[in-house]
Order: structure tokens, then C-alpha cells, then sequence
């Protein structure tokens, strides 16, 4: 990417129109079409190419590029094994609303010039596109973004200009932090919560972990690598870790018998409750009760 003047970024209040995400799969091709805002698209996994006006843009794991209104541009997926494309809709700079602004036109039919949502003068004219140096922070933002978004009223989209202009900050800024070499990593601190909340509630009426984490936008198998790199376990290993620890506790606790705790914590399968005890604990949960109640 080209030297961007170091003054221009302090001028930029974003207004987003659009946050989206979505996993492509196969021969994806997105047809030849001109957009009357800015998009800005982030990939996480897989490989793109994004053809804009005969300026080719490759995109990998970990890269992005701002496809400017009124260029006409087509998308498809290179890699055979599928990818994940975020993408955000917006302007640099407040500006007015067109009523009848389409969000895009598909060739061969003609763009309409008047309702274009043009950059200011001071945006760099070239195509701004590049390699994501801190993934973490910026893929943590979007998810933040994205959260905010959907949770609709003006409030929570007022809101949002903040989060995305921190976003196009941490992908432009040329002065930016280099990448964090220790530290909480955002996304598998994330997973952690919803895999916590998720333990809470019984195994009949829960949602599988596959589930529960696809609305992360990145594939399951990202987040379980991601999630196993942080804490040493896997996602379905945390789960189980946390309802046997509350086992335990009815165990010692509570008079209820084996069967009930383990009905009680979701499982209908006493025989596969009492394996997976014993394989954390060392003890089948009769023996952990009666050593409890022996040593205590």
C-alpha cells in the first residue's frame, strides 16, 4: 500500500450502512456489479480475488481492501475448501441520505451517477488494500461492530461510528502498534463466555457448541484451534470440565443421588456421566462422594 498522508485519518468520522458477514463455499463468484458506498472487506480464511476495474487484489488469510463506489469490481473464491469474508458498507464523513440510493447495480445495467456517495477529496484516491497486521484487535472490533449493529436504534448505531473508526484506524493508521506478542486474546476470551453460558444450562435444552459459535463469523474449526491455543483444552473439553466441577459440588453437597445429579446437570446417559467423571477426576462420582464425605 502507498504512504498515506499522516494527517488525512484524523478527518475521518465513518458512517456504516452495512455489517455483514459469510462463510463461502465451492465456485463462489459474486457477479460484476458497481456499489454507491464504500465496502470494506476483511478475510479471515481462504483466499479471494477481487477484480476492480482490471486491478487485481488477492486476497489471504488476514488481508483486506476498501472497494471504492462507482468502480465496477467482481468477487470469487480461489480456494476449494471454502472462505470467510466480513464486509462493512459506509461512508468516510457524514453525508445525506438519498432516498432512492440502491446499495448496488449489477452490469450490464447503468450505475445512477447522482445518488454515488463519493469520498471527500482528502481519502486517498488509490484502492486502499493490504495485510491485517494485528488480526486479533481487528477481528475483535468488527465482532464488536457487528454486535452493536445488530442490536439496532440510533443509539446503538451512533455508536457504532465509534467502533468503526477505530477499526479503520487499526488497519490504515501507517504509526499503528506493531503486533501484541502476549496478551488476552479477544476472540478465544469471547468463546470462553458463550462456552461458560452455555454450561449453565441443561444438556436437554442446550444448543450444540457447533451452534452456539456460529455466530462468530469464523469457521468451527478456527475457533477451536484458537480457542485450544489459549487455554489448553478444547471447546467440548471446557464444557465438560465446568459441568463436572458443578457435579462435584452437588455431590458433596446435596443428598440427591448420582442419577439425579446427573439428570439434573443434563445428562440422560448415567453410564456416560460416570466415564467422563471419572476421566477428569480420577474417581467414579460415588467414590469422590464418599472420600469427600470421609475426609471431611
Amino acid at each position: 500500500m502507498a504512504p498515506l498522508n499522516e494527517n488525512w485519518l484524523s478527518r475521518v468520522a465513518p458512517l456504516p450502512h452495512i455489517v455483514n458477514c459469510a462463510l463461502s463455499s465451492g465456485a463462489w463468484v459474486e457477479p460484476l456489479r458497481v456499489i454507491y458506498d464504500h465496502e470494506l472487506v476483511l478475510v479471515s480464511e481462504g483466499e479471494f480475488l477481487i477484480e476492480i476495474e482490471g486491478e487485481r487484489f488477492r486476497l489471504g488469510p488476514n488481508s483486506y481492501v476498501i472497494v471504492p463506489p462507482g468502480r465496477l469490481h467482481q468477487s470469487r473464491l480461489l480456494t476449494s475448501a471454502g472462505g470467510v469474508r466480513r464486509w462493512v458498507h459506509f461512508d468516510w464523513d457524514w453525508l445525506a441520505p438519498h432516498p432512492e440510493a440502491p446499495v448496488m447495480t449489477f452490469a450490464p445495467a447503468q450505475p445512477r451517477v447522482e445518488c454515488m456517495r463519493w469520498a471527500p477529496t482528502w481519502v486517498p484516491r488509490q484502492v486502499l488494500s493490504g495485510p491485517i497486521q494485528r488480526t486479533t484487535r481487528v477481528f475483535d472490533l468488527y465482532e464488536r461492530l457487528r454486535d452493536r449493529w445488530r442490536e439496532g436504534g440510533l443509539h446503538r448505531q451512533l455508536l457504532c461510528r465509534a467502533l468503526l473508526l477505530e477499526l479503520l484506524v487499526e488497519l490504515l493508521d501507517p504509526d499503528r502498534p506493531g503486533v501484541a506478542a502476549t496478551g488476552d486474546d479477544p476472540v478465544a476470551e469471547r468463546v470462553r463466555r458463550r462456552l461458560e453460558e452455555l454450561a449453565d444450562r441443561p444438556l436437554g435444552n442446550a444448543p450444540s457448541i457447533r451452534a452456539v459459535l456460529k455466530g462468530f463469523g469464523f469457521s468451527y474449526g478456527h475457533l477451536c484451534r484458537v480457542f485450544k491455543q489459549r487455554h489448553g483444552i478444547t471447546p467440548l473439553g471446557y464444557v465438560n470440565a465446568l459441568r463436572i466441577e458443578r457435579a462435584k459440588g452437588l455431590l458433596v453437597d446435596t443428598t440427591q443421588s448420582v442419577s439425579e445429579v446427573a439428570g439434573r446437570l443434563g445428562f440422560d446417559n448415567l453410564a456416560y456421566f460416570s466415564r467422563l467423571f471419572r476421566k477428569r477426576t480420577g474417581q467414579t462420582p460415588t467414590a469422590f462422594r464418599a472420600a469427600s464425605r470421609a475426609g471431611g
